[in-house]
């Protein structure tokens, strides 16, 4: 019996009401004001969730979060595991097969 492969589409999806549910629920962006956080919610909105956008977007949050007190260890990379797994919506579309 011949199987053929069929074809997957991945589909990244994210949104700045769940980044911004992610920063409130781990306490991130405690150092940055009003137009800072707008403007990095501006760009979630802009950006698709690409790797290296994913990177833009946690970079912006590790550089105004509390790195002295309450995070001594946060890294940008735990950062981006969040948004990851909190901010971003992956589906998949399978077509043939």
């Amino acid at each position: 019996m011949k199987t053929t492969t069929p074809t997957i589409t991945e589909t990244r999806t994210w949104s700045a009401s769940r980044v911004r549910q992610a920063c409130i629920k781990h306490d991130f962006y405690t150092c940055g004001d009003d137009d800072d956080y707008s403007a990095m919610l501006d760009q979630v909105r802009d950006l698709r969730p690409t790797t290296a956008n994913i990177y833009l977007i946690a970079k912006d949050i590790f550089d105004h979060s509390d790195t002295e007190e309450k995070w001594e260890d946060l890294t940008v990379e735990f950062v981006m595991y969040v948004l990851s797994n909190e901010a971003v919506i992956t589906t998949y579309t399978i077509k043939g097969g």
